[in-house]
């Protein structure tokens, strides 16, 4: 019986981190896939800021990524970042949604782009450390 309703949470777990997965993922993806156009027509900026939009995005990913994951490896709660970067992405969206002056979406939108993107990354380790502060020999995710 124990292992039936172990074997239940487990199950929920692992549903609960895919689907999460699964919805930022793709949010991430509708959102980049439709951004040179937004970039385009709505805030009129040319094809040249538009790839130094996308250059200072690339590398202030890089950066802040990395920086991100050097704290959270060294023990900051790896819960409370995803919590923080998610916010992040949706203070870019309401950023995105309410301002159209390029300069502005540069400096906040690569900032905020930037720290909602390392939420993926970081969901990947999450199953394990919590099987290990829990003391279980399971993870969330199947072999």
């Amino acid at each position: 019986m124990k292992l039936l309703s172990l074997m239940k949470q487990s199950d929920s777990a692992s549903f609960a981190f895919l689907v999460v997965t699964f919805l930022t993922g793709t949010a991430i993806a509708l959102q980049f896939s439709t951004l040179s156009l937004f970039l385009a027509n709505d805030v009129h900026a040319n094809p040249l800021l538009i790839g130094v939009f996308y250059t200072a995005n690339a590398v202030a990913g890089i950066m802040i990524s990395q920086w991100l994951a050097h704290h959270s490896d060294r023990g900051s709660a790896r819960k409370r970042l995803i919590i923080y970067c998610c916010l992040a992405g949706t203070l870019m969206s309401i950023l995105f949604a309410l301002n159209r002056n390029f300069w502005i979406l540069l400096i906040l939108g690569v900032l905020l782009s930037s720290i909602a993107s390392t939420a993926s990354p970081s969901y990947l380790p999450l199953p394990e450390s919590t099987a290990n502060s829990n003391k279980k020999a399971q993870t969330c995710l199947p072999p």
